[in-house]
């Protein structure tokens, strides 16, 4: 009986050394090389459709912004808030284009939202805007 009691603290102990190194290993490895690092997220762009001076629709976006390198989200952080003002500036001139059976183009929402990224942040920062999430709502 007092053998077994000596090994369970010993066993418990490498079991958690083990555990937590394996943890670090994996989170060192996550932050280096990371996919998350290259992608910079903008959510919860809320989009009126606004026609004769009334609402009469709503388009929500979540969007992703592509890095061209890692570990410039920093530097994204800086342009975020003219990132996402330039983002409404456009969302909003396409917006007023769209007819009420009319479809949204993600393409070409994606294209314009590129364009208009690579001109805040620079070519060499901005690889591509990807549209994550998206939503059309109506006005009854």
């Amino acid at each position: 009986m007092l053998r077994i009691k000596s090994i369970n603290p010993v066993l418990v102990f490498v079991v958690l050394i083990s555990a937590m190194t394996l943890d670090s290993a994996f989170a060192a490895e996550e932050k280096k090389g990371s996919k998350a690092e290259m992608f910079f997220p903008i959510d919860n762009m809320s989009v009126p459709i606004l026609r004769d001076g009334k609402t009469k629709g709503t388009l929500l976006f979540n969007l992703l912004i592509e890095m061209q390198q890692p570990g410039e989200r920093p530097i994204m952080l800086r342009y975020a808030p003219k990132i996402t003002a330039v983002f409404f500036e456009e969302l909003y001139g396409y917006a007023a284009t769209l007819e009420q059976d009319k479809k949204v183009r993600l393409r070409t929402v994606k294209t314009m939202l590129t364009a208009a990224a690579k001109k805040v942040a620079g070519n060499e920062r901005i690889k591509q805007v990807l549209v994550k999430d998206f939503y059309r709502a109506f006005v009854k």
